[in-house]
């Protein structure tokens, strides 16, 4: 009786560090056998190549394109991650050698100094996408090649069965949010019906938090399993790949999310294991708003990552130091002549606030920094400053009384919170 074909649990029992390409073919005949889709395909590639996949670590990533790609260099539209490549000129050099190549083709070292194996999918006799494997656990050993192409078959051959099966087409609400990151009107007949289509509650309270890859290029997006992990810190179901960042709708409460505010819990070690930063918006209501929120995010990211390094950052923080470096450049003048008059740009409300602190001996202007900080949690407000919940009410009808504000839109709330920023830098205004 012939010997059954070996397994995925067989081979990987296996003491040979290397297959023979009979043994490599039975596993991954027998697997295709099976018709399980392509993903167990990828696992198994990875045992043959003892290149393990882990979250984040592209060792093995299969990169497919769509059935009617267009015969160019395809791969930075896909949204998923490439071999990281330096520039875009080398990502484009390599992309195309491996188009025109029947062969794999091996990079230079790119990113964390590893080598990449990059060979193009036939389907049906056209080219329909790339394989990529980052040789992140040892380099190239003599028959790792042979093993290449005997997986690059397999999977060319599961493909076949099923074009999609590594690419879910886009859902609509990623087409949806995808047009609005770029600026475009509402694509439905109102928003009604858009927060419907993208599962957002009624009035619910939005971030727009974008995480990127300094120094990557547009078309080193970071990889799906890097996003699953992502979503789920940021306790969202909703995310879009867009000009090259990992974008999150976040809804409800940031304080809510222990990885989303200070110390960050297991975000910020994530976040710094994998070399990708995080820019957070301020609050908004509208869905239909948030390109300018996106903006904010970004606007963060270019604030302080080239400062700071790897980190998560708020916009309201960042906008202070964007708007003392435009006008320390404008150099507006104070009253007598020296420095920048910063008063000039604070908030009626606040200076009101201000001087009822001066004559009363009160700190309401702490309170409703904390208050807004802790996104108008009560309880977190009151804790802050070492009172009940009763006063923090209390004090905050107070607050309302003085300035006239009702301290409900998230736009009021930022205006004041700016202000608050702008006089903890200079209290009187001038010089800074």
């Amino acid at each position: 009786m012939p010997p059954l074909p070996m397994t995925p649990t067989d081979f990987k029992n296996s003491p040979a560090s290397v297959p023979s390409p009979e043994e490599a073919s039975e596993a991954l005949m027998h697997l295709l056998s099976k018709n399980q889709g392509a993903q167990p395909l990828v696992d198994l590639s990875a045992r043959l190549l003892d290149n393990p996949i882990a979250v984040g670590d592209t060792s093995l990533t299969v990169l497919y394109i769509s059935e009617g790609m267009p015969q160019t260099v395809p791969m930075a539209r896909t949204g998923m991650i490439p071999p990281d490549f330096t520039t875009d000129e080398e990502f484009i050099k390599y992309n195309e050698e491996a188009y025109a190549s029947d062969m794999p083709i091996i990079t230079g070292p790119q990113y964390g100094g590893y080598k990449t194996v990059l060979t193009r999918l036939k389907i049906h006799g056209q080219i329909a996408g790339y394989m990529s494997i980052l040789l992140s656990v040892h380099p190239l050993r003599p028959g790792d090649m042979e093993l290449i192409c005997l997986i690059r078959s397999a999977i060319e051959a599961e493909l076949g069965k099923k074009p999609s099966a590594l690419s879910q087409p886009p859902r609509p609400s990623e087409y949806t949010l995808k047009r609005l990151l770029s600026g475009h009107e509402n694509p439905l007949q109102n928003n009604a019906d858009l927060t419907i289509s993208l599962g957002i509650d009624k009035n619910a309270r939005l971030y727009a938090l974008c995480f990127t890859m300094p120094g990557y290029s547009r078309a080193n997006t970071p990889g799906l399993a890097i996003r699953r992990e992502l979503l789920r810190m940021c306790g969202s179901r909703i995310s879009v790949l867009h000009e090259g960042n990992i974008v999150i709708l976040r809804q409800d409460y940031l304080y809510k999310q222990p990885e989303l505010v200070p110390p960050y819990g297991q975000l910020l070690p994530f976040l710094k294991k994998y070399g990708i930063a995080c820019g957070i918006s301020t609050c908004f209501n509208q869905i239909t708003d948030i390109y300018q929120y996106y903006i904010q995010a970004q606007a963060a990211l270019k604030c302080f990552v080239p400062v700071r390094g790897i980190g998560i950052y708020r916009y309201e923080e960042a906008a202070v130091q964007l708007f003392l470096s435009r006008h320390t450049a404008e150099k507006t003048p104070a009253p007598d002549g020296t420095g920048t008059d910063l008063l000039r740009y604070c908030h009626p409300a606040v200076l009101k606030l201000k001087d009822y602190d001066a004559r009363s001996g009160t700190h309401y202007m702490n309170v409703l920094k904390t208050y807004v900080e802790n996104e108008k949690s009560a309880v977190l407000t009151a804790a802050k400053n070492h009172l009940s919940k009763a006063s923090i009410y209390r004090i905050l009808e107070r607050i309302k009384g003085i300035t006239g504000e009702s301290l409900e839109t998230p736009e009021s709330l930022f205006n004041l919170y700016f202000s608050i920023l702008l006089l903890e830098i200079s209290p009187e205004g001038l010089p800074f």
